[in-house]
């Protein structure tokens, strides 16, 4: 079993039906050496040839918004031809392209490395059983520092396909025979949340407990500052502002990781929390200043 190159891949999507169907394919034909129109940007040798020396590229046909509402743009009803995807975000991908793969071909699913390196993970793309007829759909989500636009049209799957020895004795369409042109639903695309492990809502619900925590722990330091001080003064070993300033450490990576939310960005408790160490600081100073003087 191969990888199939290009010239057998041409072969088959000029058959009937064609193996991927809806490809943006040149209006002229390969030739045989492969050196037709190789130098224009639409010719079938181009690196913006949907036909690679190995693989075929699949584009952006649909995009749906996980929890639009049935009239809302990105609804199943009405799915969006471009869309914006920020930091964690998440979006449901339909192929521009229908494949028609024969009983004995397969094909393994990747996303193109120019998505890869900018950060957009892709949760289905996977395999291709022989017998497979229809589009695509899969998931993506963007992990990238960058907000990452999808238009319809743009490349977003790449396909390697392989010959098998012998045909498959049942193909995918035999064994799932109501698969056929069956678009997800909106119950089905409402499953995944709009944001990955709502990621949004998480951070600041762990800053907000931090920030809660430590302000009990600055209220608690206030009584037993003054009975620790005499032992920190003169072992020098550890002052109760240590573990504070621990609680701030922790506070402030919390907030580093949530860094590009606006939502951290208003927790303003830390202020109020470094007042009340500042406050402590003082009744310390206060307080040695007293045994100084007994």
């Amino acid at each position: 079993m191969n990888i199939m190159n290009d010239s057998e891949l041409y072969e088959l999507v000029q058959n009937h039906p064609p193996l991927v169907e809806g490809l943006p394919l040149p209006e002229m034909q390969p030739s045989d050496q492969g050196g037709l129109g190789s130098n224009t940007s639409d010719s079938w040798f181009s690196c913006n040839s949907a036909i690679q020396p190995a693989s075929i590229d699949l584009h952006v046909g649909a995009i749906y918004i996980p929890g639009a509402k049935e009239n809302e743009s990105g609804s199943v009803i009405s799915p969006m031809e471009e869309l914006c995807i920020k930091f964690g975000h998440t979006a449901v991908i339909i192929s521009n392209e229908t494949l028609n793969v024969p009983n004995n071909i397969a094909a393994l699913g990747f996303p193109p490395s120019s998505l890869s390196f900018r950060g957009l993970l892709m949760t289905n793309p996977g395999h291709i059983d022989p017998g497979y007829i229809g589009k695509l759909r899969f998931t993506v989500i963007n992990f990238g520092k960058e907000d990452i636009t999808l238009r319809c049209g743009d490349k977003i799957l790449t396909l390697l396909f392989f010959k098998l020895n012998t045909f498959a004795m049942r193909g995918y369409l035999a064994r799932n025979p109501g698969f056929l042109d069956k678009n997800p639903s909106q119950n089905m695309v409402n499953r995944l949340y709009p944001e990955f492990l709502d990621f949004n809502a998480r951070a600041e619900d762990a800053a907000i407990k931090a920030v809660k925590d430590s302000e009990r722990s600055a209220k608690y330091f206030v009584w037993v500052a003054a009975a620790f001080s005499v032992v920190a003064g003169i072992f020098g070993v550890w002052h109760p502002l240590d573990a504070v300033n621990k609680e701030i450490a922790d506070i402030n990576k919390i907030l580093d990781i949530g860094e590009k939310k606006s939502k951290i960005d208003k927790i303003e408790s830390i202020n109020t929390l470094r007042q009340q160490i500042d406050k402590i600081e003082n009744e310390l100073r206060e307080l040695k200043n007293d045994k100084g003087s007994l």
